[in-house]
């Protein structure tokens, strides 16, 4: 939702946000042209401000959902209900497409739904709730779609499965780690290591030209972002936990448990919104129920803040390393989706992402707008390598280089 904002400025849109921490009035939502909003919050609106659930979905011109697949999971919900029109199973948006898909009579509305990693069962789902629509007319006609894959140079559908692709820009280079044992050098063999002659054989993310790399540590490593941050501090790079370089010399880099009286449940909009504390267990805090039960959590912060230090931290980036070495921000896979930083030439992945859904969106934080290049570096067991080759077809035909850590020039 703060990314919305963020990209609607300077238009002459005006743009409310709807989120925790940020809670307009009914009569600002009523006066926006744009209101960005995360499903629990707008839900939790719905039933407090009578209002504004008797205008707002009736009045919708264009409804924008980003990252459908999160939104319409496949999953049935089990959580808590947050909406009077939330039947049972129901996750919070499917509630409110389906709410303003019945009430809006608008014959202009829109809907455009966006994922990268998008499947047939949600594409269905979104069909099934916009039948209730009486101006879009979908019923029995599958909404069309837009594929990257059909554009001019991409690959054949022969060879492409999927409906969104890795960008072509993005170079993917693999290191197969071996088991430790006399004779194998240590960057063969230490995943840390490893990531140290990899990113010092990158030239593209030489701290002279700006920019930074995202570590991102998958749990297949066994390792841990503070643990991942502390070993690259002491190999002398300037290695920063992404929450720690989003709110440097805070209380948010310290690992602690939010200040609640004890014995109260944490609301699911507390749950949803907690901020990740990476620095003090290096676990990333996911949303709903996993969230509810993460250890290091801690307030949620104004999105208004949380656009500040995101801005500042981008402002960091394309200055670059004041050291020798680049910039390296390291965090949980987990903390993908969403994420978008400027100037990230390279992505180093430890261990081996879950599934090719994962692998396209870590591979996505690089080969960005405005600078559409970009290098994956994955440095895993060899398991996971075979398993990563194997996803290729999957995802567009995307050829795995391995990386000859010994013949990379150094920066």
């Amino acid at each position: 939702a703060v990314g919305a904002r963020d990209l609607l400025r300077g238009t002459n849109l005006n743009v409310a946000l709807l989120t925790a921490g940020e809670t307009p009035t009914a009569d600002a939502l009523a006066s926006a042209s744009v209101i960005a909003a995360t499903p629990v919050e707008l839900a939790m609106a719905f039933n407090t401000t009578k209002s504004l659930f008797d205008w707002l979905p009736a009045s919708v011109g264009v409804l924008v959902l980003d990252e459908l697949d999160v939104l319409l999971p496949a999953k049935k919900f089990t959580g808590k209900k947050f909406f009077r029109f939330q039947d049972d199973g129901m996750h919070p948006a499917e509630a409110l497409v389906k709410t303003i898909a019945r009430r809006c009579s608008r014959p202009d509305l829109q809907v455009v739904a966006a994922s990268a990693t998008l499947d047939k069962a949600t594409s269905r789902k979104l069909e099934r709730l916009l039948r209730a629509s009486k101006v879009l007319r979908v019923s029995g006609i599958p909404i069309p779609t837009v594929r990257p894959a059909d554009a001019p140079g991409a690959p054949s559908p022969s060879s492409a499965e999927r409906v969104t692709l890795v960008p072509g820009v993005i170079q993917h280079r693999v290191v197969s780690l071996e088991n430790t044992k006399p004779g194998v050098p240590e960057e063969r063999s230490d995943p840390l290591k490893a990531l140290r002659a990899a990113a010092l054989g990158l030239g593209k993310i030489d701290s002279s030209k700006g920019g930074a790399a995202l570590v991102f540590v998958c749990s297949s490593s066994g390792l841990k972002v503070r643990v991942v941050t502390r070993e690259l501090k002491r190999l002398g790079f300037d290695a920063k936990g992404l929450t720690d370089a989003l709110w440097p010399d805070s209380a948010r880099s310290v690992k602690s448990r939010s200040p609640r009286p004890r014995g109260r449940r944490k609301t699911h909009s507390e749950a949803a919104e907690a901020v990740p504390v990476e620095a003090g267990d290096g676990a990333a805090v996911a949303t709903g129920s996993d969230a509810a039960a993460a250890e290091t959590t801690a307030a949620p912060a104004s999105s208004s803040v949380t656009l500040e230090r995101h801005a500042l931290l981008n402002e960091r980036l394309a200055r670059g390393s004041s050291d020798d070495l680049p910039l390296l921000i390291v965090t949980d896979q987990a903390m993908t989706r969403g994420l978008h930083l400027d100037n990230i030439r390279a992505v180093f992945i430890l261990g081996g992402p879950a599934n090719p859904d994962t692998y396209l969106h870590l591979a996505g934080r690089t080969g960005r707008w405005p600078r559409v290049e970009g290098t994956v570096v994955t440095i895993a067991r060899k398991p996971d390598i075979a398993k990563l080759r194997s996803w290729a077809a999957t995802l567009g035909g995307v050829k795995f280089a391995a990386m000859d850590l010994a013949a990379e020039p150094e920066v």
